[in-house]
């Protein structure tokens, strides 16, 4: 996921469409990311990291890009819900799932799956928006 995130991180300045872009693919790729720290002592330290860097990726781009029109932020309503859901997401992979599923030994693979397949249904949006904004700025010139 990294080799998608980084040169978007080049092109996140130059239009309100690709920062926004950026902000979701690094959201969603970094969130994928998260269950590497998998003990209950990272759990702190995971959540303080994905909060910071999101929060600090969104208020810089916010005074770095141009708005598209007049006073639209870089977060749309897609990025709320999808927000919400890994919100969800961590929840039950932090604390659901331990205290249902894990005493009995079953379903140990289902918060990385969860993860995996909404991470991935979100970059898939991510790359057909990509695709989107090359052929509206290739139409353009």
């Amino acid at each position: 996921i990294m080799t998608a995130i980084i040169p978007l991180t080049l092109l996140a300045t130059t239009s309100c469409y690709s920062a926004r872009l950026f902000i979701r693919t690094s959201y969603l790729g970094i969130f994928a990311l998260l269950p590497l720290l998998f003990r209950t002592e990272e759990l702190l330290l995971k959540v303080a990291l994905y909060v910071t860097w999101l929060s600090g990726a969104i208020f810089t781009l916010e005074s770095v890009v141009p708005k598209a029109k007049g006073n639209e932020t870089l977060l749309t309503l897609f990025d709320y819900m999808a927000l919400f859901i890994m919100t969800c997401l961590l929840l039950f992979m932090e604390v659901i799932h331990p205290i249902v599923f894990l005493p009995s030994g079953s379903f140990e693979f289902l918060p990385l799956m969860a993860t995996s397949v909404a991470c991935g249904i979100g970059l898939l949006y991510c790359w057909m928006e990509s695709s989107v904004i090359m052929i509206v700025t290739a139409t353009k010139r």
